[in-house]
């Protein structure tokens, strides 16, 4: 699977051409006419014969002409034509511009996969410096071998010299699950000196279909660090090109530096991880699960044109990043997107549908496929159609819609669909229930202390064995992606433990700012987890007047002074993450409060009063306190008594009043009350 540079990038190499005609052909190639550009380079070498460019030119022209399968028998004459043109080029000058690899892309476009390949070789051994013939010749021998029986490619495989070649050996072997001499192959290149993107990148894909996502996780950040070159950033991106945003293969194309790069791969994952404390990134285990699929499933070895799909050749209705999943059809693009449908029909024109989630923030799509047809002839693979062919099934928002009103909605998911990507937990995953609290409170040099709390469900588990294990994470990235905060715990407890409460808590000291932070729990002896993503902006206490802590919810305190506590060591909270409580409950609610103004005698006096607010604005207040003390920053709690306040959801709010500054500051948290 390769990201091959488009025509346009081919016309604007080499020297600007003087003729008119030929400045009219390339005109009309930059507008996809190849015929018409065809007809103005053959009136040109009527009248100077000897031109190579014109001849070159030609060539590409008969190549796009006469790629597609639909009139293979007619078309095969371009096809040859287009050979005679590269030809007459390379016998009076070998080096011409890419035109050996030119010549390869038109056998490509009859299918000759081997000839396709000794000729891409053979255009880097001439001019070894073209990053396009490079990731040309990867896709020659990707296609090669997920169309050809892995034995027998195989054995031509080990016909052919260098790298490449030995990389697709080891591809036959995974395609039959022989992960060990694979792996050999692929240890055998990086011991011999070829350790570069490549054989990584291979290694971490091996290691993601032999089910040991650590070991591949960690060699595709080895090949992410050892980008050096712009063929390295390439060979990446033709990783990723099937999920990227439009937005992403913009700035891809902007990047110029290797540390750019580097910076950019990094990224991409980073922020698609849906469990970024882990040991490995889910979300790349994800993708490389679902291209093995499509490998399978949904490859695509024609070409997307108005012959296969009038809809799908209207180009205004699709993303840029359409045209870069060209090796699959339009249910594999989506597929290695989005995963397995949601819902779906089954027949020859089927349609998916993929569920919103607010959780993850996706969107709900809808997609409607039919198989290529011409003169009532049609085959197998699937293209996007405007609506269903068929018996289908629609959302509610969808029933009621008239026909054209359906195909704007199609357009819409088309464009959503093909612009994002959405990570899925592998089938069987059971979801935990796992509430979880974050905390600001006033910490050193004047960074903030966020405390995360959370409620691990031991008794979902409980295997039978004697002990269970289950690990938890916690990171913070900035907005930029960059990691500030990484921990990650793995605990074991004996199965006894299961009905007793587990409260873990990650803490750290950090910047007022605006962060994303990861927290998961999962555990190690059965599929089963639960992660979160979350943006989080800690309080800031660096200023000199009152101040508040975040409001924390607990079952129970237990004090360890009988003064004014002013350490958070004199006071142990059972914090309740969920902040559900049960109707006769008297929870406890923790604060610290910052900065009281001292009077004369160097005494302090505030209020703090307390108010429960439901979901309709009605207010219940509790009765406030006066207080009196000699620290300016006490830690406070109290159990409010609420056997009186009806079951429901609510918002606490702590107010305290500083008397002596007449000043005055509010913290909320949501509370709910029930059986």
């Amino acid at each position: 699977m390769v990201w091959l540079l488009s025509i346009a990038a081919f016309l604007m190499m080499g020297a600007q051409l003087a003729a008119s005609d030929l400045e009219a052909a390339r005109e009309a190639m930059s507008a996809r006419e190849w015929r018409r550009a065809a007809a103005l380079l053959t009136d040109h070498l009527e009248q100077d014969a000897d031109d190579l460019e014109a001849f070159y030119l030609r060539g590409i022209c008969y190549g796009e002409i006469g790629k597609n399968p639909n009139f293979r028998n007619r078309l095969e004459r371009t096809l040859e034509k287009g050979a005679a043109d590269f030809e007459a080029v390379l016998a009076r000058d070998s080096l011409y511009r890419d035109a050996v690899f030119q010549y390869a892309l038109l056998r490509r476009y009859q299918d000759d996969f081997q000839e396709a390949i000794r000729l891409a070789e053979a255009q880097i051994r001439l001019q070894p410096d073209l990053p396009h013939a490079h990731i040309g010749l990867l896709n020659f021998y990707w296609r090669y071998v997920v169309t050809t029986p892995p034995a027998e490619a195989r054995l031509w495989l080990r016909t052919r010299p260098g790298l490449y070649a030995a990389l697709f050996v080891g591809k036959t072997f995974e395609q039959q699950s022989l992960f060990r001499p694979a792996q050999q192959l692929y240890l055998n290149l990086e011991e011999e000196g070829q350790e570069g993107v490549p054989v990584l990148v291979a290694l971490a894909r091996l290691h993601f279909a032999w089910q040991e996502p650590i070991s591949g996780t960690r060699y595709m950040k080895r090949a992410i660090d050892a980008i050096s070159t712009e063929l390295d950033a390439l060979l990446l991106m033709d990783e990723i090109r099937t999920i990227v945003t439009p937005g992403e293969q913009a700035a891809f194309e902007r990047l110029t530096t290797a540390e750019e790069s580097r910076q950019f791969f990094s990224e991409f994952w980073e922020k698609r991880d849906p469990m970024s404390a882990a040991p490995y990134n889910a979300r790349l285990v994800e993708h490389y699960r679902r291209l093995r699929i499509a490998e399978t499933h949904y490859v695509f070895n024609g070409f997307r044109n108005w012959f296969r799909s009038r809809y799908t050749h209207e180009e205004r209705y699709f993303p840029p990043t359409y045209a870069l999943g060209h090796d699959f059809d339009d249910r594999g693009i989506m597929f290695i997107r989005h995963g397995e449908p949601d819902d779906f029909t089954v027949s020859d024109s089927p349609t998916w549908l993929y569920e919103e989630s607010a959780e993850n923030h996706d969107s709900l799509l809808v997609f409607h496929f039919a198989p290529t047809c011409h003169n009532s002839i049609c085959g197998v693979t699937k293209h996007f159609v405007p609506t269903p062919h068929g018996d289908s099934f629609l959302p509610p928002r969808l029933t009621g819609l008239d026909r054209l009103d359906a195909e704007r909605k199609t357009q819409t998911y088309i464009t959503q669909g093909l612009s994002t990507d959405r990570h899925r937990w592998p089938a069987g995953t059971k979801q935990l229930e796992v509430p979880y609290q974050l905390a600001s409170f006033r910490g050193l040099d004047g960074r903030t202390l966020v405390e995360a709390y959370f409620d691990v469900p031991l008794e979902d588990l409980v295997t039978g064995r004697d002990t269970l294990t289950f690990e938890s994470g916690f990171a913070v990235h900035d907005d930029q992606w960059i990691r500030h905060v990484l921990s990650r715990n793995t605990t074991r407890l004996p199965s006894v433990r299961a009905d007793e409460p587990y409260i873990g808590l990650f803490q750290s000291d950090l910047r007022p700012q605006p962060y994303r932070v990861s927290l998961h729990v999962r555990s190690l002896d059965v599929q089963a987890l639960r992660a979160y993503l979350v943006s989080y902006e800690p309080l800031s206490f660096t200023g000199p007047g009152l101040n508040l802590s975040d409001v924390l919810l607990a079952d129970s305190v237990v004090l360890f002074t009988d003064g004014e506590i002013a350490e958070r060591e004199d006071v142990h909270l059972q914090v309740n993450p969920s902040g559900h409580f049960e109707a006769g409950a008297s929870p406890t609610v923790y604060f610290e409060v910052y900065n009281l103004a001292l009077s004369t005698a160097g005494r302090t006096r505030y209020t703090i009063s307390y108010s429960l607010a439901d979901p309709r604005g009605d207010v219940i207040s509790l009765a406030p306190s006066e207080l009196e003390g000699t620290l300016r920053s006490p830690i406070e709690y109290v159990i409010i008594d609420v056997a009186d306040v009806p079951s429901g959801a609510y918002t606490l709010t702590v107010t305290v009043h500083d008397q002596l500054a007449d000043a005055t500051v509010s913290r909320s948290r949501q509370l709910s009350i029930g059986r």
